[in-house]
């Protein structure tokens, strides 16, 4: 909501001058008067509260991955549901309030960091016991299954999601 806030203000400041020009007295009617300096500000300020909103959930979503250690853990399928949860709590928040852009731009970002950190801590495994491996295979299911689910647009969703972990998975 701040940054909504204060993007529309800034939008608002930009647009005041040319929206009161004829009201304004005659010296100023020859100039447009606009606050461009502080709709900048505006935007600043919105753009690093956001961006500090996002870097909070990405570390809640790595610290969640980072509590379940892949092989000793039998409940790996437990905390990556977690971090989905995290992430559709986060569709319920979002997706009304910030622009569709922003939104999937944002949990794209999101759910990207969690594929990659799931898939590294799975490389870095030197040996995948067979139960730890039929464990991670229904794991990645259910993030095969849930993620794509989180991004409000259908088909476009590989374009948030780079790592294009998902194959098929609309199909």
């Amino acid at each position: 909501m701040f940054h909504n806030n204060c993007m529309l203000l800034s939008h608002r400041l930009i647009t005041l001058g040319h929206e009161y020009q004829d009201r304004m007295p005659p010296v100023l009617q020859q100039h447009t008067v606009t606050f461009v300096d502080l709709a900048h500000r505006l935007r600043v300020l919105a753009t690093e509260t956001f961006l500090r909103q996002m870097r909070a959930q990405r570390d809640n979503l790595l610290g969640i991955l980072r509590d379940c250690a892949l092989v000793k853990n039998t409940d790996v399928e437990k905390c990556i549901r977690q971090c989905l949860r995290q992430l559709e709590l986060l569709q319920t928040v979002w997706e009304q309030v910030l622009p569709s852009t922003v939104y999937c731009k944002t949990l794209g970002c999101l759910v990207n960091t969690m594929v990659q950190e799931l898939v590294l801590r799975t490389m870095a495994l030197e040996d995948i016991p067979a139960d730890t491996a039929v464990q991670l295979v229904a794991a990645f299911a259910v993030v095969i299954a849930r993620a794509p689910k989180v991004l409000k647009v259908t088909l476009e969703w590989e374009v948030y999601c780079p790592v294009g972990c998902f194959p098929g998975a609309l199909s």
